[in-house]
């Protein structure tokens, strides 16, 4: 059996935080006001509440949460640059609801939200899953060794973190950027249940999204296992949500057959702070040099090996050269590819609203 070693690293995290500024427009000023009548009622939904969950071994899942302002002016511009897109509003059937998934949270929290346009509430508050490839986990094994079997150091900074995205088919990674789903689902043969397919509108961001087969779909996960085993399990790409689990007041409900209505026919924001190209900036830098920081603890790693199977300080040498080409194979190519995927501006996250008016009637604020 290999041996694993498990070096936990913490990703810092930046977000866009601070009041609204002082020359905030009327469109701020009144996003900012139905931030405040939204949290009011979310915080007053019976359903958003503990309460109302059952526990696993005395374990209750994470609170329900809203979105931090900040993220809740991010998302209500972009829906209105969206619909004020002749060519990428034609394309969504309905706008009864918008659903954001903030990517940039852990997915054991519910970084999920559907929000009800006309009536102004969040519906349902959700986990969401990423790709697995999206995580930073690079698995190294050093193979022939004298020990006559694989041995193996994995490195795992957060499998539940978002890090890395992607538009290439079979990159396994999450895509970012604004999509749409479409009415209905479809029986999917491959993962055995029902699915509802995504199409890109962002661009080279996720213009691939229905050609890669990427769909939010159901997975045999209860809310009380994730809140017990704090992971949720990562897909091929696609956006899971639990299949089942006790939800608003209903032990064992079908939790995806509940929210997928609310979830067709509707715009759907794949949402990453790295949207915004200062953010891209500094997260590259932050992960180039979290790359610097496992390489060098490369030597640190063989050394116990080196020990225990008496090698030679040529052996202990190539064995220290072959992890860090591994590594540089499986991290540092996917921090500059997610780099330069992140170059490409999207038409909604982070533009203008052509006109603020139009915005505050399609929001009906």
């Amino acid at each position: 059996m290999r041996e694993h070693f498990f070096t936990p690293l913490a990703f810092i995290l930046l977000t866009w935080a601070g009041a609204c500024p002082a020359s905030a427009t009327v469109l701020d000023q009144k996003i900012d006001a139905l931030y405040s009548e939204v949290s009011e009622k979310f915080k007053n939904d019976p359903w958003m509440k503990n309460s109302a969950d059952t526990s696993l071994h005395g374990v209750f899942p994470p609170e329900y949460q809203m979105p931090d302002l900040d993220h809740f002016r991010i998302f209500m511009k972009s829906y209105c640059t969206l619909l004020q897109n002749p060519d990428a509003a034609k394309q969504v059937p309905s706008r009864d609801h918008y659903t954001f998934v903030d990517l940039g949270q852990d997915a054991t929290l519910r970084r999920l939200y559907v929000y009800d346009i006309k009536n102004h509430q969040i519906l349902h508050n959700m986990w969401a899953s990423h790709g697995f490839n999206s995580s930073m986990n690079v698995e190294l094994t050093l193979s022939n060794t004298s020990s006559g079997q694989k041995d193996g150091v994995l490195y795992d900074s957060n499998p539940s973190r978002a890090s890395f995205f992607s538009n290439v088919p079979e990159s396994n990674e999450t895509s970012a950027g604004m999509t749409f789903t479409e009415p209905h689902t479809y029986w999917s043969t491959v993962m055995e249940r029902n699915g509802l397919r995504m199409h890109g509108l962002d661009g080279e961001l996720d213009s691939k999204i229905a050609e890669r087969g990427i769909v939010l779909h159901g997975w045999a996960f209860t809310a009380q296992e994730i809140a017990y085993y704090h992971i949720f399990p990562t897909s091929d790409g696609c956006v899971m949500l639990p299949e089942s689990g006790f939800y608003k007041g209903t032990p064992n409900a079908a939790i995806f057959d509940l929210i997928e209505p609310d979830l067709a026919s509707s715009a759907v924001l794949l949402y990453h702070k790295r949207l915004d190209p200062k953010q891209n900036e500094l997260s590259h830098e932050l992960q180039l040099n979290t790359f610097s920081e496992l390489d060098s603890m490369i030597p640190g790693k063989i050394k116990p090996f080196a020990e225990l199977y008496h090698w030679s300080s040529e052996e202990t040498a190539k064995y220290t050269e072959e992890l860090r080409a591994k590594l540089k194979q499986g991290l540092l190519t996917r921090i500059e590819d997610t780099y330069q995927y992140f170059k490409n501006s999207s038409k909604f996250v982070g533009q203008p609203v052509a006109s603020e008016e139009q915005c505050i009637q399609d929001l009906n604020l």
